[in-house]
């Protein structure tokens, strides 16, 4: 979380209020940038564990809400790519505009049936609520991922003191039974 809250200030940077607009998916990015005092335009919470892609569908739904109504030029994704348990790294993904691939052939020409404007009108929408739903559940990955490997250091830890803290009652116990005994023999030598 604060490596994305990071990064949502470095992408904000120095824009006004009325620069920006933030939609925000979690209770700890929506408390944080408060505390923060930055404008918060849409707040969604209560599934950052487990997002479903109706989520996905009402969030992309205000952010391309934004864009169509030429209230922001561009969207951009800020999450948690998770790459394994022990690595997550923050990424902002621009998401609209889109851009073309730079692979792409542009020479050729290609047929769409009814029509291209339509066959995007229907896919473009797909795609988007796609990409963010990939968003949300790479930064669901990464928060349990994070949480796994807290535990097992946590675990690692404790198992370190349990053995340390065995050791030194050990210890004790044979400085104990060793006073003892020297006690024991000592009596036994002065009654002799």
């Amino acid at each position: 979380s604060s490596n994305v809250l990071k990064k949502a200030i470095e992408q904000i940077g120095d824009k006004t209020p009325d620069q920006y607009r933030i939609i925000t998916a979690g209770r700890k990015p929506k408390d944080a940038l408060k505390n923060r005092h930055y404008k918060i335009e849409y707040s969604y919470s209560g599934f950052s564990d487990k997002p479903a892609y109706e989520h996905a569908r009402i969030i992309m739904g205000e952010a391309l809400s934004l864009y169509e109504r030429h209230e922001v030029d561009e969207v951009i994704m800020i999450y948690t790519h998770f790459v394994n348990s022990m690595t997550q790294i923050a990424q902002a993904e621009r998401i609209l505009p889109l851009e073309q691939p730079d692979d792409e052939v542009k020479d050729e020409e290609y047929e769409f049936m009814p029509n291209p404007e339509s066959v995007l009108d229907a896919l473009l929408p797909k795609y988007l609520e796609i990409t963010l739903y990939n968003g949300l559940l790479q930064s669901a990955a990464s928060e349990l991922g994070a949480r796994m490997t807290a535990m097992t250091s946590a675990t690692d830890n404790a198992g370190e003191l349990i053995s340390s803290l065995g050791l030194e009652y050990n210890k004790l116990r044979q400085s104990s039974i060793t006073n003892e005994i020297s006690e024991i023999v000592g009596g036994a030598n002065a009654l002799q």
